[in-house]
């Protein structure tokens, strides 16, 4: 494997301290990688991330506090919320380009090209036979002497520019995997077209209707939701606790009552431990946002879906999809400030999901709307302005086993017991 990247960043950081993070399929080469680079610093290798393998792992970095972190393997593209700089290094993938180029001669002239990270170093060689395309740029290191965005749009990591999106087609070449899915629900109203390196077609994908209904069903049923759990699947990702916030503060002002919770990586047996919980939202990358909750007990939702179930005004249009915590960030505080502007809701609604009148939730109430705001109970929680009440208490008042029931009655006097093992107690006869 070449390391001039390596040494080179290493070199130019001076980091005395070097993460590197490996997925589980590579991690077989990081003792000879850590080796070669292990000159002047002093390599740790990180392995079994906190959550996903395609996000920095922040978490496991801060144990060493590391000066530098190189992530290799596949990589979702999020920007880091760290502060030292990160290297992301690519796989290097074959790949055909004959028959890639030969895919590509019929493209209009108005055709952004994306492509999987695998084929990064072949970026340059494929851009010089087809320079009149748009094509995305991707940002191999972050934190330091990064190029100016500012002007340009980006999907799942990848950068471009361009102002006017009609009779745009978008051509991605790599396997099939959830940056396709992005990339298709980025881009719902333009001609997407799929080159697969390993079968080398040529296809016209599209998010399928079922896909569609199973998320929109997810909606419906996360308004039905009292009590809403904020799962947070990343804390490497940017924007990830400004969204965590605004969040709070959504589900607050419906008058449901909101609970963070932090397992890492999440399964249904983690989650199921949260039985007053009715519906979850992840926060996490792009890459691992579409979670598929068939096994789970409960709902979970992304937080465009979440806002899509608590603002009553809002209306399902799948070509305005957003996994991105950035741009999820910004169009959150938009619709909420409209939210709070607007009278309360009504004190019931009709539930598409079970079919009924579902009443509305009542577990958080703003103080300066309560008839006596000078006194708040000290049991009740106060939450960013609102007094909120404990919905795991209520949850377990209404459960008919509640623990050990102790009666009334007096204490019995003590004896001694038997002593021995199973096969011959001291009391019992030999046999």
């Amino acid at each position: 494997m070449d390391l001039s990247d390596e040494r080179r960043l290493i070199a130019e950081t001076g980091a005395k301290k070097v993460c590197l993070q490996f997925p589980d399929h590579m991690l077989q080469s990081a003792p000879a990688i850590a080796e070669q680079l292990r000159d002047s610093s002093r390599i740790y290798v990180l392995g079994d991330t906190t959550f996903g393998s395609c996000c920095v792992d922040t978490v496991a970095a801060q144990h060493v506090d590391c000066d530098l972190l190189i992530h290799y393997g596949p990589t979702c593209l999020s920007k880091p919320s760290c502060a030292y700089p990160v290297l992301f290094k690519f796989d290097k993938l074959e790949l055909d380009l004959e028959d890639l180029f030969s895919k590509m001669q019929s493209l209009p002239s108005k055709t952004l090209v994306m492509y999987d990270t695998g084929y990064y170093h072949l970026v340059d060689t494929i851009q010089k036979q087809f320079p009149d395309l748009i094509w995305s740029e991707i940002d191999q290191i972050h934190g330091l002497n990064e190029k100016d965005r500012q002007g340009y749009k980006h999907c799942h990591g990848r950068y471009y520019q361009l102002e006017d999106m009609n009779d745009l087609t978008v051509f991605y070449f790599g396997p099939s995997s959830l940056t396709l899915t992005h990339v298709l629900m980025s881009f719902p109203q333009s001609n997407v077209l799929h080159y697969d390196p390993e079968s080398h077609s040529l296809a016209n994908p599209t998010v399928g209707n079922r896909l569609l209904m199973r998320r929109y069903a997810l909606v419906q049923k996360a308004k039905d939701a009292h009590v809403i759990g904020i799962v947070c699947g990343t804390l490497g990702v940017a924007s990830y606790l400004g969204v965590v916030n605004v969040l709070k503060r959504l589900i607050l002002s419906t008058g449901r009552k909101p609970y963070l919770v932090a397992v890492g990586k999440p399964n249904p047996a983690k989650l199921g431990n949260f039985l007053e919980v009715d519906c979850f939202c992840l926060v996490s990358c792009p890459e691992n946002a579409l979670l598929d909750s068939k096994e789970f007990m409960t709902p979970i939702v992304t937080p465009y879906e979440l806002l899509q179930a608590l603002d009553v005004e809002s209306v399902w249009n799948p070509t305005d999809y957003e996994l991105d915590l950035r741009l999820l960030e910004t169009r959150l505080k938009e619709r909420l400030d409209a939210m709070e502007q607007r009278p309360p809701e009504e004190d019931a609604q009709f539930s598409l999901a079970t079919g009924k009148i579902q009443a509305r939730a009542q577990h958080a109430k703003k103080i300066d709307d309560m008839e006596d705001s000078s006194l708040v109970l000290k049991a009740s929680g106060i939450v960013s302005g609102y007094v909120v009440e404990s919905a795991g208490a209520q949850f377990l008042a209404q459960r008919s086993f509640q623990g050990l029931q102790i009666d009334d009655q007096e204490a019995s006097t003590l004896e001694e017991g038997r002593d021995g093992i199973a096969r011959g107690y001291g009391a019992e006869k030999d046999l």
